[in-house]
């Protein structure tokens, strides 16, 4: 901003010296070139009335220009350049939780798990050519990325299905991927850290500022569980025709087993002594959440039951959880409202 400036008092006698000092303040776009260059300019007169010009020379640069001055010195100039550390870095976070889409107070296969993912220049230059990438994922918004000034901030909304194999597992793990270029040609790559998780691993990405960044998990509270339903046909089967109902005659029961849980469950069995099932499989030994196995088993009436006036009975499933737990869960009588209190290990 010096134009015209008197040096001193305008008049410099042999040996004389005169400092002025100035500064400047930096730009963005100084910033993107990685260096500043500057030169001044002296003009005067000697004493035939004769001007002339002399451009400034940087003593600590040995690789002097060539002289575009007037003086007649034709002493070579060169301008003053100053460089400063250049951070072409960013910050990428990201965070998640479940959505609930049926509204059932747990998660399910199918619904989604929802990440923000916020990308900072924490840097002092412009990152452009941003490119993000997250597999799996289905983008809500946020892309494009436009250029990323120092300090700007971008945000990226994604959705992940959540599987069957993600509730069994407990949680769901995800990380992006963003890659930059900076103004010096450079590119590099910046996997998300979650903010909320201390325990960081390694830097394995190529940015510059060496951030430890570790995927994003979400846990995933498992409700492990089925219902086990018996009921008998409302006729007894007359064995021999008599009209009546004694010894020999036969209970037809059905029961019906049901995952109403949200894992899948395994090593799935049936006990009914009454009506002699010992652990019996119950389908393929595996119930996925919904799926219901049927179990049809009869009973022949004894001469007890008949002097007793009735036959009670319960059955027993024994299954795994994912974590290799294993519970019982004794049958309901759907038709009966007066529950006894619940007996199983469930």
């Amino acid at each position: 901003g010096i134009s015209g400036q008197t040096v001193g008092t305008g008049t410099l006698t042999p040996g004389q010296s005169e400092t002025i000092s100035t500064s400047y303040t930096l730009q963005l776009s100084d910033l993107n070139n990685g260096s500043v260059s500057n030169q001044a300019t002296v003009t005067y007169t000697d004493p035939d009335g004769n001007t002339y010009t002399n451009d400034s020379d940087d003593p600590d640069d040995p690789t002097d220009g060539d002289d575009g001055d007037t003086e007649p010195n034709n002493d070579p100039d060169d301008t003053t350049t100053t460089t400063f550390p250049i951070e072409s870095v960013m910050t990428v976070t990201k965070t998640g939780h479940l959505v609930d889409v049926d509204g059932n107070g747990r998660a399910d296969a199918g619904e989604y798990a929802e990440y923000t993912i916020t990308i900072t220049n924490t840097g002092n230059v412009t990152l452009s050519n941003i490119q993000f990438t997250d597999l799996g994922v289905t983008v809500i918004s946020g892309l494009p990325i436009s250029d990323l000034d120092p300090g700007d901030v971008a945000t990226v909304v994604v959705q992940q299905t959540i599987t069957q194999s993600n509730i069994d597992n407990g949680d769901i793990v995800n990380q992006a991927t963003v890659t930059y270029d900076d103004p010096f040609g450079n590119t590099y790559t910046n996997d998300s850290d979650d903010p909320n998780d201390p325990t960081d691993n390694d830097d394995a990405d190529t940015d510059p500022n060496n951030d430890p960044d570790d995927p994003t998990h979400i846990n995933i509270p498992k409700d492990s569980r089925l219902s086990v339903e018996k009921t008998d046909d409302a006729t007894i089967v007359d064995t021999n025709g008599n009209g009546m109902v004694d010894a020999g005659d036969v209970i037809n029961y059905t029961i019906v087993i049901t995952n109403t849980g949200n894992t899948t469950l395994t090593g799935v069995t049936i006990d009914d002594t009454l009506t002699g099932i010992s652990g019996q499989t119950v389908g393929t030994g595996t119930l996925t959440p919904g799926q219901t196995e049927t179990i049809n088993t009869s009973y022949t009436l004894m001469q007890s039951d008949i002097d007793n006036g009735s036959v009670s009975n319960q059955a027993t499933v024994t299954y795994t959880d994912p974590d290799g737990n294993t519970y019982t869960n004794d049958s309901d009588d759907p038709d009966d409202p007066t529950d006894g209190d619940d007996g199983d290990t469930e």
